[in-house]
């Protein structure tokens, strides 16, 4: 079973997405026992109360943003790639997980399966080295709402969360959000 096949490791959750709280289905695939939820605990792993955010250029008002989500109760982020290292010690200072969205949005499956062997190219010994130092950069979405409903893209990232798992040595944990229904 790949992927995009409902599997033992692979849940269905929602995840507060939009600033208008829609809600859409998301999948993370459990590696090595790493399931991060928002709404419910499954086999005793870590409740999530998260937010989507988008960092401000200006790091001190990001730390800022930081203690105050703490303060409120917030324990996991989803955002983009963060780039400030500053912020990943902040974060696990706080005892908050970043769920980053690598850049592959929207992505038909010829263009993605290039952009995603382009991108961990130039990118996956920066996740190794994150992922080694930072409890708080272990959790990757390598798809944004492209069509899992067609085989060669649930093979590619397939292809892509083994990339990973393995340059990591099985630290990280992998999930994509898909509004397609997977067969």
């Amino acid at each position: 079973g790949g992927l995009c096949r409902q599997t033992k490791s692979t849940f269905y959750i929602r995840i507060l997405l939009e600033a208008n709280h829609e809600m859409r289905p998301i999948r993370i695939l459990n590696i090595l026992g790493l399931l991060f939820l928002t709404a419910q605990t499954i086999y005793a792993q870590p409740r999530y109360k998260g937010v989507v955010w988008d960092p401000p250029f200006e790091i001190t008002q990001a730390v800022d943003d930081l203690h105050r989500m703490r303060d409120a109760g917030i324990n996991a982020i989803r955002t983009g790639v963060v780039e400030d290292t500053l912020l990943f010690a902040m974060a696990d200072s706080l005892g908050i997980q970043f769920f980053q969205d690598l850049p592959l949005f929207f992505l038909p499956s010829p263009k993605y399966v290039d952009s995603v062997e382009t991108y961990l190219d130039n990118n996956v010994a920066r996740i190794d080295s994150l992922s080694s130092k930072y409890a708080s950069a272990r959790t990757f979405g390598i798809s944004i709402n492209s069509d899992t409903s067609i085989p060669e893209l649930c093979g590619a990232m397939d292809k892509a969360a083994s990339r990973i798992t393995a340059a990591t040595s099985g630290r990280v944990a992998i999930y994509y959000v898909t509004e397609f229904l997977d067969h």
